[in-house]
């Protein structure tokens, strides 16, 4: 699995992503993260408190499970 990791466009070989799938985006600073499931017509969403561990602050994946608490979540849906 290839995490997220924060780079510097001046360090990118960019000869060598030629042949390379990659997906850029800018990094924009968060207070959490969401993730939400749709099973039938049930929708299913987590926080993750990821900006409270150092480890998972860029990727919540490298898991720090002892310090990114986790909770159920409510969205709110306007106009269905």
């Amino acid at each position: 699995m290839n995490l997220t990791q924060i780079v510097n466009v001046r360090s990118l070989a960019t000869k060598k992503l030629i042949h390379s799938p990659c997906f850029f985006q800018e990094y924009i600073d968060k207070a959490f993260e969401l993730r939400v499931h749709v099973i039938g017509d049930r929708v299913l969403t987590c926080k993750i408190e990821s900006q409270k561990s150092e480890l998972a602050k860029t990727d919540w994946r490298r898991y720090d499970i002892a310090n990114t608490p986790h909770y159920p979540y409510s969205l709110c849906f306007f106009g269905m």
